[in-house]
């Protein structure tokens, strides 16, 4: 919870600093960036130096009374806000200005959105009021991959911070000194967690290695299974991501590392395909698999199954119904590599 315990965003880190060391704090934050990058990490690091008793500098002692209830999780004036299911509400809200309604215990009140574009119409305008006319002594920071789902007034009274995926060589470095991984394995969580730390956690914290080769199994074998196995699989994967729903793999970040995992191995067909060094692979434990299967694809077969597993992504990121999604993606990739192309789409619906 101290800036310098936060992997990269030193951008974030100086803005952040610089505010602190003026007399006069904005009232209201908006950190944008993909999950697991540090922005609640941040906003607990802010707090933290803000209401450290001991510290003169820019970062909490960690050993005062206020630093030991952050870091214990007990502070009265840190509060994290998260959706009731899919939305945060009208009455989440309501009771956020109540709390509002009484002065920090310290000098601040640091209070966190998480997924603030998931507030309704009705709870959006009520935080807007509360926008308007901040109670003194209270920071607000809304949580957000990306501003636009959220209020254009909302958005003009934040003063904006953007979020940076951690760069690829620094997450493998922290993976092998703060969590003992091998060099093969951090790279292989490396590439899969798209630059977030929080993520890599979480596969490491879940049976990821397990569903890992599980995935990679199933694609090293799709152009063998019939259009029934196929679409027996999609229906299986789909079904088993939303039973996950509720546990820390949710039913959309099942499907989209499913899909971040393919979207590996279709890259390492490339570095095959195109005479590239093993070293280059990102699946080196599957590389006699893989290097079977990379001769049946020609170069563009590949690069036209990335981009589809990446429109299926998006797909399933706009909450469209995941057996179709599964059932057409699996169809079309099978389907690419049999040489049905342009056909075979016609025949699935896309």
């Amino acid at each position: 919870m101290l800036f310098s315990r936060i992997i990269g965003q030193n951008k974030a880190k100086r803005f952040l600093k610089q505010v602190m060391s003026r007399e006069k704090m904005p009232h209201a934050y908006l950190f944008t960036g993909i999950a697991g990058v540090g922005k609640t990490m941040m906003a607990m690091a802010l707090s933290m130096a803000l209401n450290c008793r001991v510290s003169s500098g820019l970062e909490g002692c960690g050993r005062c009374p206020a630093c030991r209830q952050m870091l214990s999780g007990n502070s009265p004036d840190f509060f994290c806000l998260a959706p009731d299911g899919q939305n945060v509400r009208i009455e989440q809200i309501r009771e956020l200005n109540r709390q509002l309604a009484f002065a920090p215990v310290a000098r601040f009140r640091v209070i966190v959105i998480r997924k603030a574009e998931a507030m309704t119409g009705e709870a959006a305008n009520a935080f807007l009021k509360t926008l308007e006319e901040p109670p003194s002594g209270n920071i607000l920071i809304l949580n957000t991959t990306e501003p636009i789902d959220l209020l254009p007034t909302i958005v003009s009274r934040c003063q904006r911070l953007s979020f940076q995926p951690i760069p690829f060589e620094e997450v493998c470095g922290w993976l092998m000194e703060a969590k003992g991984l091998p060099e093969s394995e951090a790279r292989i969580i490396g590439h899969i967690c798209q630059g977030s730390p929080g993520m890599a956690v979480e596969m490491l914290e879940t049976d990821f290695k397990e569903k890992r080769r599980e995935w990679i199994s199933h694609l090293l074998v799709l152009h063998d299974m019939t259009r029934a196995d196929a679409v027996a699989l999609a229906f299986d994967l789909a079904t088993r991501a939303k039973n996950r729903q509720g546990t820390s793999g949710d039913k959309e970040n099942s499907l989209l590392t499913l899909m971040e995992i393919w979207k590996t191995c279709y890259r390492d067909f490339l570095v095959i395909s195109a005479g590239g060094p093993m070293r280059m692979l990102v699946n080196v434990d599957f590389r006699e698999p893989l290097k079977n299967v990379a001769g049946r694809y020609m170069v563009h077969n590949i690069v036209e199954c990335i981009l589809m597993v990446d429109r299926a992504a998006w797909e399933i990121k706009r909450m469209r119904n995941s057996s179709l999604v599964m059932e057409n993606l699996v169809l079309r990739l099978k389907d690419v590599l049999q040489g049905v192309g342009t056909e075979g789409e016609k025949r699935v619906g896309l």
